[in-house]
């Protein structure tokens, strides 16, 4: 299942962000890609993965964990294991650390998983 494909515009001082599900019966789920970020003096932005407990806490600036988590890089490959089971995750694209500069983020990430025969 794509995630995300293609490219998106991340505003100064803000963030981008997909959701995406994975079913109750799921197994060996694996979210992986590339990304590049363009745009500013650095080419860079955050990017994370989080679940949405955590994703709500770090939108309103409390202590969260996440599943993968970058400094202000360029290039990105994704591979994180998630756990298996039903959840609702977040790929997070941050330039909240951005004051003036506008950035791009191009790639694809892909979930797969495995359902158990019944």
């Amino acid at each position: 299942m794509t995630v995300f494909s293609g490219s998106a515009a991340v505003n100064p001082g803000s963030y981008y962000y997909v959701s995406f599900s994975v079913p109750s019966n799921a197994i060996n789920v694996q979210l992986s890609g590339s990304l590049t970020a363009a745009g500013g003096i650095g080419n860079d932005v955050r990017v994370y993965v989080f679940d949405q407990t955590n994703f709500i806490n770090w939108q309103n600036g409390h202590s969260a964990s996440a599943y993968y988590s970058t400094g202000q890089e360029t290039a990105f490959n994704i591979n994180v294991r998630l756990p298996n089971g039903a959840g609702t995750y977040y790929v997070v694209f941050d330039n909240t650390f951005s004051i003036f500069s506008s950035k791009t983020v191009t790639g694809t990430i892909t979930l797969t998983y495995e359902v158990p025969a019944s």
